[in-house]
C-alpha cells in the first residue's frame, strides 16, 4: 500500500520529462494494472487480517484446552488404576452378595424346617393323655428336642439378622464403589471428548495456515510482477527488483520452513503423548505459545527484510492534517503475526474522535495529484519546497476547489475522512516519519 504512494509520486515528478507518448502510453497502462491489482490486494489484505486472526484465537483455544487436557490427563492417569480396582472390587461385592444371599435362603430354609418340626413335637406332646412308661419317655425326648429346635431356631434368626447386616453392608460398600467408577467413567469420556476436540482444532488450525500461506504468496508474487514492470519502463531501477525477488524468494522459503517446523513439532508432540499412554505414564500437554521458529529460520527471514530508505527529517515541525486525532497505526516496521517476516510501514493512519472531520494541508503546497483510487480511496498528492511531498489518502470526499496545479497554504482544508486518514510523507524519494513532521 505504502509502496503505491512512492510509485504515485515517482510518476507525478517524472511527468514533466516524459515527452514520448509511447512511453506515457505504457506508464498509463501499468498504472492502470497497478490500480487494478491492489484492488485485490486489498481484498485479500482484508482477508489476510482474519485468517491471521483466526490463527491466533485457535492458538489461544489451544493452549486453553491443552491446560485442560493437562488436568485432565493427570486426574486420568491418577484415577485408571483406582477405576481397574474398582471395578474388580465391585464384582467381588456381586459375588459375595450372591453368596450372602444363597446363604440367607438356605438358613431361612432350614429355620422354616425346624419351625414346623417344633410345630409337630408340640402337637404330639398335646395328644399324650395317659402317662405310660412309653409315653413318658417320648415326652421328655420331645422336651429335649423342642429345647434343641428352640436354640437352633434362635441361632438361625441371630445368623440370619448377621447375613442381613452383612447384605446391607455389602451393598452400601457396593454403591460407594459404583458412584466412583461412574465419576471416572464421566472424567474419561469428557478427556476423550476433550481429545477429540483438540485434534478438530489442530486441523483447522493447519488449514488456516494454509490458507495463509497461499494468500501471502499471492501477494508477494503479485507485487513483484508489478514491480518488473515497471523497471521495465525504468520508473524504478531494475537493481531494486531483483533485490524484493530476493527477499520474496527468501521469505516464501522461510514461511515454508516454519510451517514444516510446526508440522513436525505438533508430530513430536502426538507421538509422544500415544507413547505415554501405552506405556501408562503422564500424558503432557503443551500449554505455553508455540515456540519460536530455530535459529536458522528466525536468520533466513532476518536476512529477507531490507528497511525502506528513510529521511532523518529534524526540521520545525507543523500541524496535524487531522485535528485531536489519535494514532492507531504507526511508522516504521512490524513482524508479521504468523512467520515473523519484517515488514515496513511507510505511513501512518490517523483516526478522527468525530465523523466526517476535515483533513488540512500541512504545508505551503502545490497539489500535482488530486483522484480517486480503487484501494485507497480518494487521495490528494501535495509538493512542498525542498523537494517534499505529502500524501492524503482515504479521503471521503476531495474538497470541489482541489485540483491538480492548485497552490494552497497552510491549513488549507483538501477534503474529510469518514473515520480514518492515511498520511504519509517524502523526502527527496526517501520517506519521512510523519510523527518527526507533525504535532499532535
Amino acid at each position: 500500500m505504502a509502496k503505491f504512494f512512492l510509485l504515485l509520486l515517482v510518476l507525478i515528478s517524472t511527468e514533466s520529462i516524459m515527452a514520448s507518448s509511447t512511453t506515457e502510453k505504457k506508464i498509463k497502462k501499468s498504472v492502470v494494472s497497478l490500480d487494478k491489482s491492489i484492488k485485490k490486494q486489498k481484498k485479500m489484505s482484508s482477508q489476510l487480517e482474519m485468517i491471521a486472526k483466526n490463527i491466533d484465537k485457535t492458538n489461544r483455544e489451544n493452549r486453553a484446552l491443552n491446560k485442560k487436557l493437562q488436568k485432565l490427563s493427570a486426574e486420568f492417569s491418577k484415577n485408571e488404576n483406582v477405576y481397574q480396582m474398582s471395578k474388580k472390587e465391585l464384582a467381588k461385592y456381586n459375588k459375595s452378595l450372591a453368596e450372602i444371599n444363597k446363604k440367607i435362603k438356605e438358613k431361612h430354609d432350614i429355620f422354616i424346617k425346624t419351625l414346623a418340626d417344633q410345630a409337630s413335637i408340640v402337637y404330639a406332646m398335646s395328644q399324650s393323655h395317659e402317662a405310660t412308661r412309653k409315653s413318658i419317655v417320648l415326652e421328655e425326648a420331645y422336651i429335649l428336642l423342642k429345647k434343641q429346635n428352640s436354640k437352633d431356631l434362635a441361632i438361625l434368626k441371630q445368623q440370619i439378622r448377621e447375613k442381613n447386616a452383612k447384605k446391607r453392608e455389602i451393598i452400601s460398600k457396593r454403591k460407594l464403589v459404583k458412584k466412583k467408577i461412574n465419576s471416572i467413567a464421566k472424567q474419561r469420556d469428557e478427556y476423550k471428548k476433550e481429545r477429540e476436540a483438540k485434534h478438530r482444532l489442530l486441523k483447522k488450525l493447519a488449514m488456516d495456515e494454509d490458507r495463509y500461506q497461499a494468500k501471502l504468496k499471492k501477494i508477494i508474487d503479485t507485487q513483484n510482477a508489478l514491480k518488473s514492470t515497471l523497471a521495465d519502463l525504468n520508473i524504478i531501477q531494475k537493481k531494486e527488483v531483483e533485490e524484493e525477488r530476493r527477499i520474496a524468494a527468501a521469505q516464501k522459503a522461510a514461511m515454508l520452513a516454519e510451517k514444516r517446523r510446526k508440522a513436525a513439532e505438533r508430530k513430536r508432540r502426538k507421538e509422544a503423548r500415544a507413547k505415554a499412554r501405552r506405556e501408562g505414564k503422564k500424558v503432557v500437554y503443551n500449554t505455553k505459545i508455540e515456540s519460536t521458529p530455530s535459529n536458522r529460520s528466525v536468520k533466513k527471514i532476518g536476512s529477507s527484510y531490507r528497511k525502506s530508505k528513510v529521511y532523518a527529517y529534524h526540521g520545525v515541525k507543523t500541524i496535524s492534517p487531522l485535528s485531536n486525532a489519535k494514532v492507531v497505526k504507526r511508522f516504521g516496521s512490524y513482524v508479521d503475526p504468523i512467520y515473523k517476516i519484517h515488514i515496513f510501514n511507510t505511513s501512518i493512519t490517523l483516526k478522527s474522535r468525530s465523523s466526517n472531520a476535515k483533513v488540512k494541508n500541512i504545508l505551503n503546497g502545490k497539489v500535482v495529484f488530486a483522484g480517486r483510487t480503487s484501494m485507497l480511496g480518494q487521495v490528494v498528492v501535495v509538493s512542498h519546497s525542498g523537494k517534499m511531498h505529502t500524501v492524503y489518502a482515504g479521503l471521503s470526499k476531495i474538497a470541489p476547489s482541489i485540483s491538480k496545479g492548485r497552490r494552497i497554504k497552510k491549513g488549507y482544508v483538501i477534503g474529510k475522512v469518514a473515520h480514518k486518514l492515511i498520511f504519509e510523507a517524502t523526502k527527496n524519494s526517501k520517506h519521512i516519519n510523519p510523527m518527526s513532521l507533525i504535532r499532535l
